[in-house]
């Protein structure tokens, strides 16, 4: 799978790179949604596009938004899969995030898990239906009906007062 890192911090790109290396993928950086869109129009022309491109929300000039939109409407670039990597704390809002072109998103700090997870859920709805779907935003529900019948006990340790707040939430 070839896939596209569009993030204008070059320890982040460096990180994502080596990451989706190790995954097997052919991943390629990109330090701005301008030079993320030329690389991904290349690609495509040369018959070799990029099924995955994820990019960073929060990029000076252009930002994670705009290149979503690009993305989708570009008719050249319509196969391509988007995860957006989310500013901490941000909620998913599912309709929104699919309006502007991205099938995914992940919080940073990012975990391998989670971006490892929303890459196999795109890129298999990719390869059932071609259709960009909200299957890789889990519900709350769904995630809550994950642990309700293990009545799981977690212990938090944590000196901050607001933070063992936002915890519980």
């Amino acid at each position: 799978v070839r896939v596209v890192i569009v993030d204008d911090n070059a320890l982040s790109r460096e990180f994502l790179v080596s990451q989706m290396k190790l995954w097997g993928m052919r991943a390629e950086a990109a330090p701005d949604g301008a030079s993320a869109l030329s690389a991904l129009r290349r690609a495509a022309g040369e018959k070799d596009p990029f099924r995955v491109a994820v990019v960073d929300m929060a990029m000076p000039g252009m930002n994670g938004e705009a290149v979503g939109r690009a993305i989708k409407a570009d008719p050249l670039l319509a196969s391509t899969q988007a995860i957006l990597l989310a500013v901490p704390g941000t909620p998913a809002n599912v309709e929104h995030l699919q309006e502007i072109g991205f099938a995914a998103s992940v919080s940073k700090p990012i975990r391998g898990d989670e971006l490892r997870e929303a890459l196999l859920r795109i890129l298999t709805d990719a390869g059932n239906n071609g259709s960009r779907t909200g299957a890789a935003y889990p519900r709350k529900n769904e995630i809550l009906s994950d642990f309700a019948p293990r009545k799981a006990r977690i212990l938090l340790v944590e000196d901050n007062i607001t933070n063992q707040q936002v915890a519980l939430g």
